[in-house]
């Protein structure tokens, strides 16, 4: 699967720098002194529009809290399933499961966005939704039941993205999209980080189920208190004004 895999990556970079076209993008020099200068630039900027915007602020740590959840199942949902079954065929069904609920996940985050009285709120609840799918995912040992709650975790995987995607553009100016875009980025990788040292520690010196348990907790209990920071932050400007 790897040779495959690699070899259809291969064929189709080389297809897509033969086939497409840039003709307004204009090569500058870029050294290493300005390439540091832009960074920091960068950092700032980000930080200082992104972190004072309330907006944007409930976004990046509302993903921060997803990107150091979500390793433990990403990299452990292998070996915790490897003890149901002997044959590798499963963990690849598996894995076109996991895809088929990402994808539906997201073909269906229209609808499930519609059923809100806005983003944030369809944010918040399909965020609550990957958490309890880990949790669950956790806690029964009957394969039917683990394989359930993991597909429902992905495919609320599957709605979260698109939706969070289109509110942090539709509430980032055009001038600042491409810098807030890389912050987040980089705050996201920060936590991803974090997660797999936590997630990895708890799997080796306890077990994947407590690993799965305490992250799918944390990004529940995290998402609450974000969202019920919000609201609060909106009675009292509203009482104030």
């Amino acid at each position: 699967p790897w040779v495959c895999g690699g070899a259809t990556l291969l064929r189709a970079g080389l297809a897509a720098a033969a086939l497409m076209k840039e003709e307004y993008f204009q090569r500058r020099g870029f050294g290493f002194s300005e390439g540091l200068r832009a960074m920091k630039e960068s950092v700032r900027s980000s930080i200082d529009y992104g972190l004072k915007n309330d907006t944007i602020r409930f976004i990046l740590f509302l993903g921060l809290a997803q990107s150091f959840a979500t390793p433990a199942v990403d990299v452990q949902w292998q070996p915790y399933l490897s003890q149901f079954s002997e044959e590798k065929m499963m963990l690849g069904l598996v894995w076109a499961g996991i895809s088929l609920s990402v994808v539906s996940g997201a073909g269906l985050s229209q609808r499930f966005l519609r059923r809100f009285s806005g983003e944030r709120t369809a944010l918040v609840v399909s965020q609550i939704l990957i958490g309890v799918g880990m949790l669950l995912s956790a806690l029964f040992s009957f394969f039917p039941l683990i394989l359930t709650f993991l597909f429902i975790h992905e495919l609320a995987r599957g709605l979260f993205s698109p939706t969070k995607d289109a509110y942090l553009n539709s509430n980032i100016p055009s001038k600042e999209r491409a810098t807030l875009l890389s912050f987040e980025s980089i705050f996201l990788h920060f936590g991803m980080a974090a997660g797999l040292l936590v997630s990895g520690f708890v799997g080796q010196y306890a077990n994947i189920p407590s690993a799965w348990t305490i992250s799918g907790a944390i990004l529940v209990g995290a998402t609450v208190f974000l969202a019920s920071r919000r609201k609060q932050a909106k009675v009292f400007n509203a009482v104030r004004l």
